[in-house]
Formats: C-alpha cells, structure tokens, sequence
C-alpha cells in the first residue's frame, strides 16, 4: 500500500495568541510536502501516562514545504486544546497528515469568493496562499471575514498580507459591513454579477447552512468545509459521520468526515439534520437571578440535591471539621452493620490513572456504638443524615434497622444491598426476586425513607430497580463501585490484598450516567446519581438524565469541598439556562432526531 500520509513527533518552533486564538507551528516535513488547502492534521495533546486523550482535527492554515512547517489555528474551548494552548516552542507532539479531502481548484475563469465566519479563515487561508502563490492568470481572491464585532475580527492583516481582496462584516456594524457574512456575500454577489464567482465557505454550521441556501437560489455552486467529532482521521472508527443526502439522491445517507469531507459541496450536506446539532448559546449566567436549590427526595426536604455518599465522607464528623456541612443536602453515613466489622487486610486501596480501588471491606462500629457515638455528632446541624445500613443476610439488616428506628435526627435509610469487596456481598444485590423480598421486609420494619442502593455489576440493572420498587422503595441510589483489579507486576500480585476491589472516580461516570438514565425510565420513584462526579457539569449530566439528586463520593478525597463548590456550580449553570429551579431541568434529556441506538 502507498503510503499517503506523514508521522511525525513535529517540534514546535512558532507560537503566537490573538485574543484567545493560538497559532501554532510544527516542523513536520513529510506532512508540509504532501498537503493542501482544506486538509487537516490530527495533533495529539500533551499528556501523562495514563491520561487519556484523542488526538485533535486541526486544519491546515499554511503548509510550507521548503521550510518542512505545518501552521494550524485554534481556539481554546477544552482540555485538549489548552493543553495544546500550553506548548511552547522546542515542545513536542506527535501528528499525523494530512488528511481529507480539500477544496476544488478554480477554473482559469473563476474569482475565488471565500467566506470565512468565525475561527472558519485557516483553510481558507491556505487556500488563499496557495491560489497567489501558485500565480497564473486567475484573479486575485475575494476574501470575506465575518464576526460578531470588530473586537472579535482575527488575522485581518495577515489575511491583507496576501494581497487578496479582504471584505469585513459584523453583526453589530462596529467595523465593515453591518450584518453577517452571508449577507455580504449576496451583496457582493449582487453588486457584481458580471463575475464568475467559485465560493469557498468555512464557519459556524448556521452560517453555512444559510451560505448553501443562498448560494442555491441563485443557481451557484459553493463548497462548504465542516467538522464534528472525530478520533481515528483515517476512517478506521467510522465515529466522524456527516448526515448528507436530503433530497435522497446520494448512494450514502452519512458519509465519514475524515474520508469524504471536510470539504462536501454546500448541495451535499443535510443542512436540517447538522442543525439539530448545533449547541445553543447559553443565557446571560449574571447572579442577580436567584435559582431555588432546594428540593425534596424520597420525603426528605434537602437544601440542595447535593449529597454526600456513602463510604466516602466517614460518618461525616470527620470531614465536618473542614467544611460546612449545612451547605449540602445531606450526608450518608459508613455503612452500618449489627456488629463492629474490622474490614479486610491491607493493602486496601490503590490510585489509578482515572480513579482508584478500594476494599475497605465495611469496616465500622457497630449500630450501638453509631447510636452512641456518632449519631450525636449531627445535633445543631440542618442538613439532612441518611444511614447506610448493611447486612450479611436479611436478618440482620432487620436487627440493624429495628435499632435505628424511633431516632428522630435520622432522616432516611440507604439500603446497601451491593457492596463488592466482602464475601458474598453481591449475592442479594444481583437476584431481582431476592432485592424485592428483602426490600419488603426491610419496608415493613422501617419508617424511614428508604433508598435501595444497587449494583453496577449486572447484566439489566433497570429489572433490579424495578425489584426494588416492588418491594417498597422510596427511591433507588446509584451507582456503587464497579467490580477492578490492579496487578503488580513486580511482584505478580493484586495491589490489593483480597484480589478485585470496587472501582470508583472519573473513569466510571459514563457506565453510572448510563445506568442512571435507564433506572429513571424504568421506575416512577426518584434516583440518587452518582459515579465519577467532580464538577457541576458532571452533576447537571445526572439531573438532565433524570437523578432528583447527585452523590458526591471519590472526588472528596481530591478535594473535600467538592460538594459545596459542586452545589454553587450548579447554581451558576442554571442561571445560564435561565431556571428558577433545579427541579426544572430533572428528566430533561432530549434525543436525537431518529436515534434508534448504537
């Protein structure tokens, strides 16, 4: 097989920023030597071992091939081009290219009218370099920059360098033409139709959504370059598909981008179905609107839906004397057993890369000693104590909330039917028609809110909820730890002493908001979500997919405070959304247009 394409580790040797946008240049000479306008280059961001991330698409904005460099332009929007935004020249990064398809070459009669909006003017860029430099009898191009105000303009003067023709719109008139940059494109079109135009468009989707409509009613052709979600850039993961097709004449409904794009003719695209794609901007997030927090689960009134989960703050006096609990919703307790356990021999826990095992084994002090002890310790406090209780068999979950019961500073039990790093902790967490007897025997001695805390590590966990709920769950709780390993490969052992251990933090978040959203669609009693939470964002995932509320766990051992700066997170991103109320947005997830699954 010919080899089309160039790898390189390119070292960084030109950085410059322009008002939040960062150029970058590699030295990679097998990518400079083989690359055109309109092809990009998947640039990989720095990262530490175990840190996963997938390489990034950049466009090409200038490839030289006697120098050997590749130029790409960026804004930094996420985790991948900020750590792109840090390198420095002499850093390197790996890359490869180029890759796609590019634009057309104009014919000898055709004006290149290109159109960028945005951060759409690198590959028009290249474009641009390419058509001066290459020389000819073509007339110069036509080079339209759109933005929201002249503030907001980038690279005018490099673009003017060329010595192309540079037009400026924006959309509030503070510097050129006062509108966007498909209007002054019809203007231009307009005013000077003796010219055969080749238009050349990259920007936001609307704006080439409206560019392809324009264009179209007047009875020109234009070519459009796109972008969405991609890893592989070769086709192999098939992830970057393009809805096109939409008067049902093209043999492909999607096409992959890496393939067949970026560059599609402005006809080729479903421009409706890339619309319903588009992220809506969010509201004014300014303070002076109040969003109420507050909220009610399983019975229980809480001042947030911020919870604290089980296993993961103590009893929660021992984090009580770093922040202050009043500013949660509520505090789970160490499970909760008839008799102390002393829990499973060291070692017991183990970091990983995205999160960490652990096999405490449920080491705690006994009912009594809880009563006595630590029960106390909430006196004074507003926010709201859920116990959770464990057992060895139906039995003693019995004792144990016959031994609760009558305390009036408890405000709700959890059921930990699912504990993964003690013998046979799973055996009633896994058998539906087992949870429901348990569930009901636990109903009928317990006057407490009870929450059932389930198991990740099953094949249909909406069955089990439903168990739950038949037995007489107020409400269900998910997730707890996923079933891990860690080995040693120095001395071929498990990191951890009983072998497997529950798996918790980043890396699980997916598998729980998941599992999350199907309980919710499989019981009418409320969910407590949780499983890999850090950030408000992470929360608010869990609350869209259907959780009344969000339990905080792993994270607080990063950083104890993460509930409270987690509920005052969410706060601020519904004042973006402009709610008054968390519970506006509970269950609010959306599908997509003819989502029949994977």
């Amino acid at each position: 097989m010919k080899q089309t394409l160039a790898l390189h580790s390119a070292t960084v040797v030109e950085r410059a920023d322009q008002g939040g946008f960062c150029v970058i240049a590699l030295h990679a000479p097998g990518v400079a030597v083989l690359a055109q306008p309109g092809q990009f280059i998947e640039v990989l961001p720095p990262h530490e071992s175990g840190e996963f991330f997938l390489p990034r698409p950049m466009s090409i904005m200038l490839a030289e091939p006697a120098t050997g460099n590749v130029h790409f332009a960026f804004k930094e929007v996420g985790r991948g081009t900020r750590r792109l935004a840090a390198l420095r020249i002499g850093d390197r990064v790996r890359t490869f290219g180029p890759l796609g398809r590019g634009w057309s070459i104009p014919e000898a009669n055709q004006t290149l009218l290109l159109v960028g909006g945005g951060v759409g003017f690198p590959p028009l860029y290249f474009q641009a370099w390419k058509q001066i430099s290459d020389g000819g009898s073509r007339s110069s191009p036509v080079f339209i920059i759109g933005a929201r105000s002249g503030s907001e303009l980038l690279y005018v003067d490099r673009i003017r360098a060329l010595n192309v023709e540079v037009e400026i719109a924006t959309d509030d008139g503070s510097r050129g033409f006062h509108g966007s940059a498909v209007e002054l494109m019809e203007e231009i079109l307009e005013r000077r139709n003796e010219v055969e135009w080749r238009v050349q468009a990259c920007g936001p989707t609307p704006m080439l959504a409206a560019l392809a409509r324009a264009v179209s009613e007047r009875g020109l052709s234009a070519e459009v370059s796109l972008e969405t979600p991609m890893a592989c850039g070769v086709g192999a993961c098939m992830g970057c598909a393009v809805p096109l097709d939409p008067e049902g004449t093209l043999k492909d409904k999607l096409a992959i981008l890496c393939e067949q794009g970026p560059v599609y003719d402005a006809a080729e695209p479903d421009w409706p179905a890339l619309m319903q794609q588009v992220r809506p901007a969010s509201a004014d997030q300014g303070q002076e609107r109040s969003v109420e927090l507050s909220t009610e689960f399983a019975g229980i009134e809480m001042a947030n839906p911020v919870v604290l989960a089980s296993g993961t703050f103590g009893y929660g006096a021992e984090y009580g004397r770093v922040i202050d609990l009043d500013r949660v919703g509520a505090v789970i307790t160490k499970s909760v057993s008839e008799k102390p356990r002393i829990g499973n021999p060291a070692p017991r826990i183990r970091e990983l890369p995205t999160g960490m095992l652990n096999a405490i084994g449920l080491q705690n002090v006994g009912v009594d000693r809880f009563i006595q002890e630590k029960l106390p310790l909430f006196d004074g406090l507003s926010t709201r104590l859920i116990v959770n209780v464990v057992g060895h068999d139906e039995d003693e979950y019995l004792r144990v909330l016959d031994r609760l019961a009558g305390h009036s500073r408890i405000d709700g039990i959890e059921l930990n039917l699912s504990c993964p790093n003690v013998e046979g902790g799973m055996r009633i967490a896994t058998d539906p028609a087992t949870i429901e007897r348990v569930v009901h025997a636990a109903r009928e001695c317990c006057d407490f809110p009870l929450i059932v805390k389930l198991t990740p590590n099953v094949t249909d966990i909406a069955s089990v909820a439903r168990a739950a709920e038949a037995g007489g769950a107020d409400a269900i709780s998910l997730i707890n730890t996923l079933v891990g390993m860690a080995i040693d490969l120095d001395t071929r052992r498990p990191w951890i002493s009983r072998g497997t251990a529950g798996y918790s933090g980043p890396g699980v978040k997916p598998v729980a908001l998941a599992m999350t959203w199907l309980v919710t669609q499989a019981v009418s009693i409320p969910v407590l979500g949780g499983g890999g939470i850090g950030t408000a964002e992470d929360a608010c995932e869990f609350l869209v997919a259907g959780a009344s509320a969000v339990s905080i766990g792993t994270t607080s051992f990063v950083d104890p405070g993460a509930a409270i700066r987690i509920a005052d997170g969410i706060a601020k991103w519904l004042r973006g959304q402009g709610c008054r109320s968390v519970t506006e947005v509970v269950g609010t997830l959306r599908s997509w247009p003819g989502a029949a699954g994977a």
